[in-house]
């Protein structure tokens, strides 16, 4: 990849479903946050959006306010790509922990020459906004959204006119979510299962 990028970990839910802030979870000894980080070696640029108060972000990382408190994922997006140093930024989410780069640069081809966006979508047919790749110039057709009260992300795609690339079924872990203490015990046996190390309790 010759772009240099910025990578942007959404932290900003509320994880009412957890019970506990899933940027805090651990894989291996690393929150999610720094395991997701960690994936993406080549980023330029590592960044960690909050909705109120700022956690802890990765060594190295910058931390990111929403402009738009409480107005969902669209506002930690739209204060990611305001704050990022580079046009293209890749974006996920702090309970997606197995999203790495080589499925992002995978996703990159698939970017249109003068699109703004192009996201990731699941064999059953769900789109996933937070495992895509955003240009700098889609932040102020969210800014807008966001003014006019709208927070939906397809809404968002849509005015942007975003690429959707099916993700393969080998690669469906990558986009799998933690929401619940239920799907973090599936995630820590899934990965010893696989011969990792997962040392996570909850």
């Amino acid at each position: 990849m010759k772009e240099p990028y910025t990578l942007l970990i959404l932290a900003g839910g509320q994880s009412r479903r957890m019970g506990e802030d899933k940027a805090k979870l651990k894989i291996g000894g690393v929150t999610f946050t720094e395991r997701i980080a960690g994936a993406f070696p080549d980023a330029a640029e590592v960044l960690v959006s909050f909705s109120g108060e700022a956690g802890e972000v990765p060594a190295g990382a910058k931390t990111v306010t929403d402009r738009y408190p409480g107005a969902g994922p669209l506002a930690g997006i739209q204060s990611g790509l305001a704050a990022a140093a580079n046009d293209l930024i890749f974006v996920t989410a702090c309970d997606m922990p197995l999203m790495d780069e080589a499925f992002a640069k995978k996703l990159l081809a698939a970017m249109p020459e003068e699109g703004l966006a192009v996201v990731s979508r699941e064999e059953g047919g769900r789109v996933h906004p937070l495992a895509g790749w955003y240009r700098r110039g889609a932040e102020p057709t969210a800014r807008r959204l966001l003014e006019q009260g709208e927070r939906r992300m397809m809404r968002f795609l849509e005015a942007i006119g975003s690429a959707v690339v099916p993700a393969a079924p080998e690669e469906a872990g990558k986009l799998r979510n933690v929401n619940d203490p239920g799907e973090y015990r599936a995630l820590l046996e899934l990965l010893q299962g696989a011969g990792e190390d997962p040392a996570g309790e909850i």
